[in-house]
C-alpha cells in the first residue's frame, strides 16, 4: 500500500508543501486532518492510496480551513530537545480539531528528541504510533479537549470554597 502525505504548515506568511510516498496499512488511506499550536502554526495532512505494484496514488486533498472556535482549549508548547513539554500557553481549537495532542519523536540512534502540544482532529489522533520503528518512535497521544485545563481551575476553586466554609 502506498500513500502520498501532504503536510502543509502555515502560520503568518509561510506556506510549505511537501509530499512523501510510504507503504502504510489500508486503514490509513484517504485520511485527512490538521494540527494547531500556539502562535498560529497550523499543519494540514492528507493521504491517498493505491493498491497495485509500482502504482502512484493521486495527490490527496487537504482538509478545508475553519476559523470558528469550537470551545476546546489545549495546552500548547514545543520542545526540540525532549519528548515532553509543559507550559501555561494555550491555543483555542477551531473546526474539527476537538482533541488535545501530545506529539513525541524519539530517535535512539541519533539522540534526537522533540515534542509539541496543541489541537488536533480525530484523524490525526487515530495515527497513534503508526510510524514507530526499532530506531525511531513517533507517537500521537490525544485526550479529550481541554479537560485537564478545566480540572486545573476547578480543583483550587473547590478547595478555596471548602476552606471558606470551614473558616467562617
Amino acid at each position: 500500500m502506498k500513500r502520498w502525505t501532504n503536510p502543509k504548515p502555515f502560520g503568518g506568511s509561510v506556506t510549505v508543501t511537501a509530499y512523501a510516498m510510504l507503504c502504510i496499512p489500508t486503514n490509513q488511506c484517504s485520511k485527512s486532518g490538521s494540527i494547531s499550536v500556539y502562535g498560529g502554526l497550523k499543519t494540514k495532512m492528507a493521504s491517498a492510496c493505491c493498491t497495485t505494484d509500482n502504482c502512484t496514488p493521486t495527490l490527496p486533498s487537504l482538509p478545508s480551513s475553519s476559523s470558528s472556535y469550537n470551545g476546546v482549549v489545549c495546552q500548547s508548547c514545543t520542545s526540540s530537545t525532549s519528548t515532553s513539554c509543559s507550559t501555561s500557553n494555550t491555543v483555542q481549537c477551531t473546526g474539527d480539531e476537538n482533541k488535545c495532542l501530545l506529539y513525541t519523536l524519539n530517535s535512539a540512534g541519533s539522540a534526537v528528541s522533540n515534542a509539541f502540544r496543541g489541537c488536533a482532529s480525530q484523524s490525526i489522533c487515530d495515527i497513534g504510533s503508526l510510524f514507530s520503528t526499532s530506531n525511531v518512535d513517533i507517537k500521537y497521544t490525544c485526550t479529550s479537549g481541554g479537560g485537564a485545563l478545566r480540572h486545573t481551575f476547578y480543583l483550587p476553586a473547590l478547595i478555596g470554597l471548602l476552606l471558606l466554609k470551614f473558616l467562617f
